[in-house]
């Protein structure tokens, strides 16, 4: 049909190819197409109308569970899971974000409507501590049917992030009492932080129509060290943090782990959950509820020289270099900013009691970009940079991340400005 050809794109060079199809006609559909989609719509209502005469009968002839069967059907959750977060115990001692939140989600998969899996990550991304029904064709030894609820993606980033944005718009219900959306299923979908970049044109579609999927990336900042630059993605944060509609949580700890299961769950749009790889602490400030409004203080001090802002598996380095600076008679206030956007919608009163314009510098510590940070810190201590292949345990290092050459580089600034109001400086990074 010479009305579906290239030629006919609405292009202003085009107009007049445009004119000799149909003018009067505003959109072209083509006939096969329409009889599908009208064929579809009836059977549909043919197989609704016996469905709901079941369930009515079911209801009143058999045990009463229909409101339960209902309730799931319009993704309307039962209190269950976040009974099991609230309570959670993380484990001590010194452990990965990633492996934190692996023990998270092994709890989750009980109590919440999960579906979906990992693009040929299932260990490194921790989706699947203990074994999981794998979602397939029967096999003869049981590990997989299509009662399964784990997905075995491949390396397929995109297909991954699109099939969760297909799960999760057919399964958008409303509740016929509450009239409040819900989804009967919630997709995952896990891979590396920087292979996300193949899934981001599926990750903006989720986030325009809002859906809820939650996005895990593990191995989240240079911090991967040996695989290189290719699996360090230093800048992607500015790309999530900027897109509307998304979440995008660094939890620094076990605990603030819990915290951004806890957001990702109620949040009716996407969240990806920034994952480290190596072991940090767990701090002792931290706040699986405190850290839900984005950004909250892990350790106050109302006398301080300066306010070290950092996030994700940095913090524990910025706690580190804060006891350095305090030898040097340099007081601080240390607070944690998980997720940037939940911060910026709090109330100009709590923001401005976390970070203060009071004119003390305020220095935010991030191994990725510093774009970005300006909005809330005086100067920035980050990357700007590609990453570089070096190990793991050799890279904060090499680029001047770790504990004492942040205290170094604080040290510096606050020579250089003096006295100054640092909030009528511009903003920079050191």
């Amino acid at each position: 049909m010479d009305e579906l050809k290239a030629y006919c794109h609405p292009t202003a060079n085009n107009f007049t190819n445009i004119c000799k199809t149909h003018p009067e006609i505003k959109h072209i559909t083509p006939p096969s197409v329409t009889t599908t989609s009208r064929f579809a719509k009836s059977l549909g209502a043919m197989i609704l109308l016996p469905l709901m005469w079941f369930l009515k009968m079911y209801d009143s002839t058999g045990p009463k569970s229909l409101p339960k069967f209902m309730a799931h059907e319009c993704g309307q959750l039962s209190g269950e899971w976040r009974q099991q977060l609230l309570s959670f115990r993380p484990q001590q001692g010194m452990n990965s974000v990633r492996q934190s939140s692996g023990a998270i989600l092994d709890q989750l998969w009980q109590s919440l409507p999960l579906f979906g899996g990992s693009a040929d990550l299932s260990g490194p991304n921790v989706v699947l501590k203990t074994p999981k029904a794998v979602f397939g064709p029967p096999d003869d030894d049981g590990k997989q049917s299509y009662e399964g609820r784990y997905v075995h993606f491949g390396t397929r980033e995109h297909g991954m992030a699109a099939i969760a944005n297909g799960m999760a718009a057919y399964s958008t219900r409303k509740d016929h009492k509450s009239g409040k959306l819900g989804q009967a299923i919630i997709p995952i979908a896990a891979t590396f932080s920087m292979f996300q970049l193949y899934a981001a044109p599926a990750i903006r579609m989720s986030a325009l129509m809002k859906l809820q999927v939650i996005h895990i990336g593990t191995h989240d900042s240079i911090a991967e060290g040996a695989c290189g630059p290719t699996h360090q993605p230093v800048e992607l944060v500015n790309l999530w943090r900027s897109m509307p509609n998304l979440l995008h949580i660094r939890p620094c700890d076990a605990e603030e782990a819990i915290g951004a299961w806890i957001m990702a769950v109620d949040y009716k749009g996407p969240t990806i959950l920034g994952l480290n790889r190596g072991p940090v602490p767990l701090q002792g400030g931290t706040d699986r509820t405190k850290m839900q409004k984005g950004g909250y203080v892990i350790e106050e001090n109302e006398s301080a020289m300066v306010t070290l802002v950092s996030t994700g598996s940095e913090v524990y380095q910025t706690v580190d270099a804060a006891k350095i600076l305090r030898e040097r008679a340099i007081s601080t206030r240390i607070v944690s900013m998980p997720c940037m956007r939940r911060f910026e919608e709090q109330g100009k009163e709590y923001i401005s009691s976390v970070l203060p314009r009071d004119g003390r510098p305020v220095i935010s510590v991030e191994a990725m970009s510093t774009h970005g940070w300006a909005r809330w810190a005086t100067a920035s201590i980050g990357l700007d940079s590609f990453g570089t292949t070096v190990h793991a345990d050799a890279v904060a290092e090499h680029f001047q991340l770790n504990a004492k050459h942040i205290a170094r580089r604080v040290t510096e600034y606050l020579r250089e400005i003096g006295d100054a109001n640092a909030v009528l400086l511009p903003w920079r990074a050191i």
